[in-house]
């Protein structure tokens, strides 16, 4: 019993460290919530464009993080629709003191077994152009090759 114990635990610790190295590796800002909303970890890209640091951040509860600029009402409860329904935030729009980002997205991730689940959140930096522009698709062979596709519409 105690070698599939330890098992377990390494293969937890070793799936936390994968996950971790993903989140790391994204050059999109990332940030991962708990169910409180507290910042669990945020990738380099994050710290970067929000001008914070890993020991500003983390632990924290997104709401009071940059002298509360994240006290946002509306954005805290879809969070906790996010948490509570598991529903999804796409394209957010943030224009609470935030002149480099535009637009957020939001989803849960399942739980690790014995843990509640988390929320990652993505930004979009909007430094390199207005919001909404197709620099990125110009920039990108393969992304200009795609048709083209608005954010907020669904295929019916």
């Amino acid at each position: 019993m105690l070698t599939e114990r330890k098992r377990a635990e390494e293969a937890l610790r070793e799936s936390r460290a994968l996950a971790e190295s993903i989140v790391a590796a994204i050059p999109t800002p990332l940030v991962v919530l708990d169910q409180e909303l507290r910042v669990v970890c945020a990738n380099a890209a994050f710290y970067h464009l929000f001008r914070v640091t890993p020991a500003e951040t983390q632990g924290r509860l997104l709401h009071e993080l940059g002298g509360d600029q994240w006290n946002i009402p509306a954005l805290r409860k879809l969070l906790m629709d996010i948490r509570g329904q598991g529903t999804t935030i796409d394209n957010y729009e943030v224009s609470n003191g935030f002149p480099r980002i535009g637009r957020l997205n939001a989803s849960p991730l399942a739980p690790a077994a014995g843990k509640s689940g988390v929320i990652l959140l993505a930004f979009a930096d909007i430094t390199g152009g207005a919001r909404g522009s197709d620099a990125d698709s110009t920039s990108n062979p393969l992304i200009s090759q795609l048709p083209e596709h608005t954010g907020d519409q669904r295929p019916e």
